[in-house]
């Protein structure tokens, strides 16, 4: 968290991604083809969490070896 007051709070993350993308052969001479990739990303969020209920929206950048492309995330978590 990077910052928060109450039931809100602004939330940055760091990661690692790991891809696999495998293509299948639809023709008899050639076998498909199979590959690994990796990159990172990084985004900044805000959160609202209330006694039983976490919602959280975020926008970031994914950087691997295609180049960087941006993304968005929306999520609906609960609490006991």
């Amino acid at each position: 968290t990077v910052a928060g007051h109450g039931h809100h709070s602004l939330f940055g993350e760091l990661g690692a991604i790991v891809a696999r993308s495998s293509i299948g052969s639809p023709v008899m001479d050639w076998d498909g083809l199979t590959t690994w990739g990796g990159g990172g990303f990084a985004t900044l969020g805000y959160e609202h969490a209330s006694r039983h209920v976490v919602l959280r929206a975020s926008a970031g950048i994914a950087v691997g070896r295609g180049g960087a492309q941006p993304m968005v995330g929306f999520a609906i978590g609960a609490r006991p």
